[in-house]
């Protein structure tokens, strides 16, 4: 949307944000693995069949604090996963990254408008390098970077991640 229709976006926050050669920077094997399926059908059914100990070890990948990882955490994502088909979206992604490499992420450069990139200090899925990456990429960004949190910093630091997103909206992010 920002690049399609700048004159649309007055300010842009990215979270954890996608940098280029996504499938290429993502630590650990979850996207490359899965987007090796080749298959909407085969990922579904992976995706559908993964037990509560693959999301456990998933959701272990992307945050610092593992034990934000409770019994009923991982219950409500087994069963979000399971019974509400939220794969698709999923597979989606994988199967478009080429199309994000290809014409969206060479462009990053033309955004205009003031950005906030969000990251946490001790993400292992996009490491910091990757967002510090990103943040050099777009001319008008400022790169936060969130202590003790790691690739869903909303999760493990909600209250800065609000101090944050509220001063840039207002204007007033020192």
């Amino acid at each position: 949307m920002t690049l399609s229709h700048p004159d649309k976006v007055e300010r842009l926050i990215l979270i954890s944000g996608f940098p280029g050669q996504v499938l290429s920077r993502a630590q650990g094997p979850y996207l490359r693995l899965l987007s090796r399926l080749g298959s909407g059908i085969l990922f579904g059914l992976a995706y559908r069949f993964m037990g509560r100990r693959a999301f456990r070890k998933f959701l272990g990948g992307v945050v610092r604090d593992r034990e934000l990882i409770t019994p009923a955490v991982v219950e409500r994502a087994y069963r979000l996963r399971k019974d509400h088909g939220q794969a698709w979206p999923l597979w989606s992604s994988l199967t478009n990254v080429g199309e994000w490499d290809a014409h969206y992420a060479p462009r990053l450069g033309a955004i205009t408008a003031p950005v906030l990139i969000i990251w946490g200090k001790e993400d292992r899925f996009f490491l910091l390098s990757v967002g510090e990456e990103l943040h050099h990429s777009l001319p008008s960004s400022r790169l936060a970077v969130i202590p003790n949190a790691g690739h869903i910093p909303m999760w493990e630091q909600p209250n800065e991640v609000k101090r944050l997103v509220e001063a840039f909206l207002t204007g007033t992010l020192s």
